[in-house]
């Protein structure tokens, strides 16, 4: 070996033992200011799980205001409520379970209850028209907003509910 090469030779050694010294010092020097993993406590395991949780549940059963509830036999006080007093309850049920996921947001071009400017035009058409549009779909809207197991009058109600609710 020539004094060129035992020079390179030395001169490599020294500054790779300087580079693995330098490592050493900040990997202890990490573990002294960091610490080890931490524990994560069962409370911050809840709190963690509470904040992803989904914001709503779409339910396709019953409305959060209207639980599903056997059926009972008419009262001498159902009786005296209004003729319509069961369909706006249904109108309410179905628009609260399917309907407000679309119309509640404006989803899809969907005219959102209570709006009159836009429900105006199409409460125009007539109620048979509206019926049609639920019954049969329309543009993004899918047949019975998009449950077959819903009556025809259970659909119509919703409609009602709706038109009800947005009538100028």
């Amino acid at each position: 070996m020539d004094k060129a090469d035992k020079q390179f030779f030395l001169t490599f050694l020294g500054v790779t033992g300087a580079l693995v010294f330098i490592t050493i010092v900040v990997l202890v020097a990490a573990k002294l200011v960091g610490g080890g993993p931490e524990e994560i406590s069962t409370a911050q395991l809840k709190m963690a799980e509470e904040r992803i949780q989904p914001i709503g549940k779409l339910n396709l059963q019953s409305s959060p205001a209207q639980p599903a509830q056997p059926v009972q036999v008419a009262t001498a006080t159902a009786a005296a409520a209004p003729a319509d007093a069961g369909a706006q309850d249904t109108g309410s049920r179905v628009f609260g379970s399917i309907c407000q996921a679309c119309h509640m947001t404006g989803a899809a071009g969907a005219p959102v209850v209570g709006n009159k400017a836009a429900w105006a035009p199409r409460i125009a058409q007539g109620k048979d028209a509206l019926y049609n549009s639920a019954l049969n779909g329309k543009n993004a809207m899918p047949p019975k907003g998009g449950n077959p197991a819903l009556s025809d009058a259970e659909v119509k109600a919703a409609v009602d509910y709706m038109v009800k609710q947005s009538k100028p």
